[in-house]
């Protein structure tokens, strides 16, 4: 640990390397819809596509949060979809 007054902070970062590497593309098509109902649950839609990137597309995992921390887990395959309803009680608030 350093004491004191640091007169060139930058020398003690790491350095970026020089250079472009390149990154493979993450094949997720995921999306999260929420509608609430006039009986005050809200209905969840989950989705995870395949169109974009056919047999090579990964699923996806969602955690959804409501009310005093309650919270759901889904997992969703290539090309599903998965629709869950909430209930007033424990309504996601944001998600």
């Amino acid at each position: 640990m350093l004491k004191g007054e640091v007169k060139d902070p930058q020398r003690y970062l790491p350095l970026q390397e020089k250079g472009i590497r390149p990154a493979c593309a993450i094949p997720y098509e995921l999306s999260a819809h929420f509608a609430p109902a006039a009986d005050g649950s809200v209905q969840l839609t989950l989705e995870a596509g395949n169109k974009l990137f056919g047999k090579q597309s990964a699923g996806g995992a969602f955690n959804a949060y409501g009310k005093d921390m309650y919270n759901r887990s889904y997992a969703v395959m290539p090309g599903d979809k998965v629709l869950d309803t909430w209930a007033k009680s424990c309504s996601p608030e944001a998600i």
